[in-house]
């Protein structure tokens, strides 16, 4: 029911007649006020206008709330909406016959403030004109083009970000450009007192009525020649001594009294400048706002829209290419009995062409797989040699099919003992495995269950996932405090458990790789961190230049692993297709050195700066108990998807997971928290025997185990945690 209401209340909200509507009301919230001071019109019809206005605005955040729910109500438009709407009281006759009660006006510095902040309240009025603007003619046009394309996503992001650099300037326009007005009216006008008070000292002293009138033409002449503003009456109590046609409105007068004194002036002219000062501040604030819109409009569709589409044209026009003819590929392979798809692509987004010829070179694929016969018609022309060829290669497929057979029933069978929940949980921990033949089977089984179809097809299989990982068992040292075999099982399966939460931001191909990093990330790892290693001038910081030696070791070992056929994981592929997995398998082992750690924290919080607008809407959205196939949705899969952000996070999931260990139960992270001291202290103690300065968290002397953990946590682990 609430999702119907908050359904129906954004398709109101965004429909025409609203947003014309709300044109029209917030013109005459900007603009009624100043236009009835100026014409000096009663007060009463102006009351029940601005009623009227802060109805249908409050109903306009009401429908907001509703609609777009947190979104809109942690954005800075709630705030200035509020605020736009509760400034409309301030113009009410009640409230400004109140404050003249009150003797607010008494003071020219209370006057001068209380009209700078009534400006500065209308440009919480003047922020709704931004969400309105995307209606503007020349805005909806853009949009309307781009409906029809994939470039409808970058437009309209980019018409967000407009609205928002356009409210910074409504803000700062309406709230600077007013101060020349403010100046009209001095910081405190005394001689409105000394005068008055000059008057009442006359009147007491029992001056002559022809002194106390030159000291009333005195007094006019002053003001007559110096200021906007006059006295219209002089009254000695109840006796008039000079008076003039006062003002249209009581609020235009001011009131100085002293003894029997009393002296009105008349502020009128003062009151009409003001008004059309604020009327020439909203016009132009409006102007600038219209303007820079439309220039910044035209440069984004010159510069970037315009170009998008016209790359998105070509990729429409080669995949209609290349879907005629993968449809005429498949009818052949089919004997025709496929059904004719249709070929109008003129309404069909781009990414669904792409899709669709992708699905397409699928099942064509499917259907050259199910036509053995052929297959056997060519073995037949190639001669007996072929077929002879073709027996040991079935042979041979039977062997390793039984050799498969029987090391899965040994994987199983030295599994039964594991709690199984526990491996996709962070609960998981290869410390406690009582036989320690039992971490490879993990690894392997990890692997197993990742392993992509291409990589399949390229003759991956079980046999050489458990050979690669008791190769790379061997390949660690046991005699290693922390960085052994039990620590690299320990990071695959954290990055196992990680992966499961983000399925729909890597491919296949990713998600195998980055297990078969962590099992390998820390291969061949003497105990001692880089710069031990630099400092002692190891074969390996000589090897690499003193640059990142270990991680550089790690990656060499991996591939030299890799180039054994019979601990080949990654199959044969085509080149592109190993080069893309070894770049990322060296990437990320080389982004497990400590050194990018705040560089790697920095890009992370770079692309939540970038898109937080767009992961705000997108946890607005989210309502416990929907769907979770459905989130976060195809924008937010997108901006994963753009190359440099997918390599980011790539990159530091790896990472993140090498140094999990504190995030995990007490129980568990104390474990591995003694282990790794124990193996900075092992590199203290070395240095000691070499006679080189020893780091603080390598004397085991000083060293304080809580105090060190507690530093780890709260300046490496949590700044990536939150951040990510």
């Amino acid at each position: 029911m609430i999702s119907v209401v908050s359904a129906k209340c954004r398709v109101w909200f965004e429909s025409n007649t609203f947003q014309c509507a709300t044109f029209v009301v917030l013109f005459m919230a900007l603009y009624l006020p100043d236009i009835y001071v100026i014409t000096d019109s009663d007060y009463l019809s102006l009351d029940v206008l601005l009623t009227l206005i802060f109805i249908f605005f409050s109903t306009d955040c009401a429908i907001q709330v509703i609609g777009f729910g947190k979104a809109y109500i942690c954005s800075f438009f709630f705030i200035m909406d509020v605020i736009g709407t509760l400034s409309l009281l301030v113009e009410f006759s009640a409230v400004k016959t109140q404050m003249q009660a009150n003797n607010l006006t008494q003071s020219s510095v209370v006057m001068r403030a209380t009209r700078a902040a009534k400006i500065g309240a209308r440009a919480g009025r003047l922020t709704r004109l931004v969400k309105l603007m995307r209606f503007l003619p020349f805005l909806r046009k853009r949009k309307q083009v781009a409906e029809e394309s994939t470039a409808k996503v970058i437009s309209s992001r980019l018409i967000s970000r407009v609205s928002s650099v356009v409210a910074c300037l409504i803000i700062f326009s309406v709230q600077v450009l007013p101060l020349p007005g403010t100046l009209s009216m001095p910081a405190q006008d005394f001689s409105i007192q000394m005068w008055t008070e000059h008057l009442r000292r006359s009147l007491e002293d029992g001056d002559d009525a022809v002194a106390v009138n030159d000291l009333v033409s005195e007094f006019r002449a002053f003001y007559h020649a110096k200021t906007s503003y006059q006295p219209y009456s002089f009254m000695n109590g109840t006796q008039v001594l000079w008076q003039r046609r006062g003002p249209a409105l009581a609020d235009r007068s001011m009131r100085i009294q002293y003894g029997n004194a009393i002296v009105h002036f008349d502020f009128s002219h003062q009151v009409h400048l003001e008004a059309g000062m604020n009327m020439i501040v909203i016009t132009l604030t409006i102007f600038l706002m219209v303007t820079f819109s439309l220039l910044i409009s035209r440069a984004v569709s010159k510069h970037a829209l315009t170009p998008l589409e016209i790359l998105l044209l070509k990729v429409r026009k080669i995949g209609r290419l290349i879907w005629l003819q993968v449809e005429s590929l498949q009818s052949h392979f089919s004997h025709g009995n496929t059904k004719s798809a249709n070929n109008e692509f003129a309404n069909e987004d781009e990414t669904v062409l792409l899709r669709d010829v992708l699905s397409k070179i699928g099942v064509l694929s499917a259907i050259r797989l199910m036509r053995p016969d052929e297959d056997a018609q060519a073995l037949a022309f190639l001669g007996t040699g072929a077929v002879v060829l073709k027996h040991e290669e079935e042979e041979e497929n039977v062997n390793r099919e039984a050799l498969a057979v029987r090391l899965q029933t040994v994987i199983q069978f030295d599994l039964e003992n594991l709690e199984v929940e526990n491996i996709t949980t962070w609960r998981f921990n290869p410390i406690d495995f009582e036989d320690p033949s039992t971490a490879p089977f993990v690894c392997a089984k990890l692997l197993t269950t990742c392993v992509p179809l291409p990589l399949k097809h390229g003759g991956v299989s079980e046999i050489e996932i458990s050979a690669f990982a008791e190769t790379v068992q061997a390949g660690y040292s046991k005699s290693i405090p922390y960085h052994n075999f039990n620590h690299a099982v320990d990071t695959m399966h954290s990055v196992y458990v990680i992966l499961q939460e983000c399925r729909p931001l890597f491919s296949a191909i990713e998600t195998y790789t980055l297990l078969m990093c962590a099992a390998a990330h820390d291969i061949g790892h003497p105990g001692f961190s880089n710069e031990f290693l630099v400092q002692t001038q190891h074969e390996l910081a000589l090897r690499y230049n003193d640059s990142a030696p270990l991680e550089n070791m790690h990656s060499a070992r991996l591939f030299e692993i890799l180039l054994d056929p019979s601990t080949n994981i990654i199959g044969r592929l085509e080149e592109s297709t190993r080069k893309d997995i070894r770049k990322m398998s060296i990437e990320a082992i080389l982004h497990t050195d400590n050194s990018f750690h705040f560089n790697e924290v920095k890009a992370l919080q770079m692309i939540h700066e970038v898109h937080d607008e767009d992961f705000r809407q997108t946890c607005a959205r989210f309502i416990p108990g929907d769907d979770e196939n459905d989130w976060p949705g195809e924008d937010i899969i997108a901006i994963f998807g753009e190359k440099d952000t997918r390599d980011t996070i790539r990159n530091v999931l790896l990472h993140y997971a090498d140094i999990s260990n504190s995030m995990k139960p007490f129980s568990i992270a104390r474990v591995w928290a003694d282990l790794v001291l124990e193996e900075f202290f092992v590199q203290g103690d070395k240095l000691k025997e070499l006679g080189l300065p020893v780091p603080a968290l390598n004397d085991r002397a000083k060293t304080q185990r809580p105090t060190s953990q507690i530093g780890f946590i709260e300046f490496i682990v949590s700044p990536l945690v939150f951040t990510i």
